[in-house]
């Protein structure tokens, strides 16, 4: 009797402990598909509507001068003085800066000299004269005196390329504006590549002074003066007229004037430093601008002349001036391409300074207000075909529903719909989850 109450109670046991695990694996089962069903969520819709579909590189500048002039030296001289700085207004003809004009005065006087003693030389060549003392004493020293003269300009020379290697050097080190240290960094580069065959240039000058200077000894002593005659062609006299003309031309621009009215915009040069006939001042009309901008070389085949443009500055904050590409520089200046964007809001002109920094956005396709949908709503059937997927309600409930559509262009979010059956407003299917019509779509608030 015991027994049967004891084999009892265990299968009351068994049947408890196997009720608890079916409940349990149910509860197991039903948590895992509430998990599931959690871990799908809600799809992604976005309503059709218009989108901007634009798209713009973007680029530095600075407002400059529409009618700016340029005002360039035609003097290879020291700066000795100038009158005027940036921001300064000056009249047609007020002189703008002058050349130290010691050295020019010196070779022309020396040139001078040269010519005249060459011509003595050659008239008494003609005169049966190229066999005496006094004919080989003068050939001597017109020698002498020319080997001397390409000597002296071989040093300016050096002595220029040098000095502004030296300026560049300073500035580019000491500057604390990036494209300010970039330009002179390659300014100083450039003088500092010339310096070497400048120097090469200077000491094949001074070997042949040395060489001249003992030739004229050896050929006084030992060569016949006949032998002069060999060495002198009257063809040199004209080489040194052409040079002596050349510096009168210099002398007579030893002073710059201003070419017009108008502000001094930028000046490129500074008291004592040497110009290799470059750009000395900007002179322009204040009031009236344009910005220079540089497209990089990743950019550039993206943009052309008529693009439009808007640009900010620090002067003006967040306002975008517009305006449009004007031309394109077809040449790399080292940094980009240069192009010129004209400015159509006349107000906003108005704001602007000269020299002032820009960034600028180029817009190489302007699409704005263009119904579209979402890039990743787009999908292709077995026959290539475009088409979306529509939420559609029936009955509190959404379901997919198939709809070809013509594409158009496309931003790098959006694409244009250029022809289908959407209606302003329809909730279309995008996101990363695979969808067919007929599907459920889930939308948030909507069960």
């Amino acid at each position: 009797m015991k027994t049967k109450k004891y084999k009892r109670k265990k299968k009351i046991i068994r049947k408890i402990v196997a009720g608890v695990a079916v409940v349990a694996f149910f509860g197991w089962f039903i948590s895992l598909r509430i998990n599931n069903e959690q871990s799908v969520g809600y799809d992604m819709v976005l309503a059709y509507e218009k989108h901007d579909l634009s798209t713009y590189v973007n680029a530095s500048g600075t407002v400059v001068l529409s009618d700016s002039q340029t005002v360039s030296a035609e003097v290879t001289q020291k700066i000795k003085k100038l009158n005027f700085k940036v921001g300064d207004t000056v009249n047609e003809g007020d002189v703008l800066c002058e050349f130290d004009s010691e050295m020019l005065d010196e070779q022309i006087a020396r040139y001078e000299k040269l010519i005249n003693d060459a011509k003595t030389l050659e008239q008494l060549q003609d005169n049966n004269g190229a066999n005496s003392q006094q004919y080989a004493k003068q050939l001597a020293d017109i020698s002498v005196e020319s080997a001397k003269i390409a000597l002296d300009a071989a040093q300016n020379e050096y002595d220029t390329a040098y000095s502004k290697y030296s300026e560049y050097y300073q500035i580019y080190y000491n500057s604390t504006d990036a494209a300010e240290s970039d330009l002179y960094y390659n300014m100083y580069k450039q003088y500092e590549a010339s310096l070497e065959p400048l120097s090469l240039q200077l000491q094949m000058a001074q070997n042949e002074y040395n060489s001249v200077l003992e030739q004229k000894t050896e050929t006084l002593d030992q060569i016949s003066e006949s032998n002069y005659l060999k060495k002198f062609q009257s063809s040199e006299i004209e080489k040194y007229q052409e040079t002596l003309d050349e510096l009168k031309r210099q002398r007579e621009h030893i002073v710059v004037t201003a070419p017009r009215s108008g502000v001094v915009t930028d000046c490129y040069v500074n008291e004592g430093s040497f110009t290799n006939e470059g750009e000395l001042f900007k002179i322009g009309t204040l009031g009236d601008y344009k910005v220079e901008a540089v497209i990089t070389d990743r950019d550039i085949l993206n943009v052309k002349v008529g693009d439009e443009v808007y640009f900010t500055t620090v002067l003006t904050g967040d306002m975008e001036i517009s305006g449009y590409i004007e031309s394109i520089s077809e040449y790399f200046n080292g940094f980009g391409y240069s192009a010129t964007v004209k400015i159509t809001d006349s107000d906003a002109m108005k704001l602007l300074k000269p020299n002032i920094n820009t960034a600028v956005r180029v817009y190489t396709n302007k699409a704005d207000e263009l119904y579209s949908v979402a890039y990743d709503a787009i999908e292709q059937d077995e026959n290539g075909n475009s088409y979306v997927l529509r939420a559609v309600e029936n009955n509190g409930q959404f379901t997919a529903q198939k709809v070809e559509v013509q594409t158009g262009i496309e931003s790098d979010f959006y694409v244009e719909i250029v022809s289908s059956d959407l209606k302003e407003g329809d909730l279309v299917v995008c996101g990363d989850k695979e969808h067919k019509a007929g599907d459920r779509i889930r939308l948030r608030g909507a069960d």
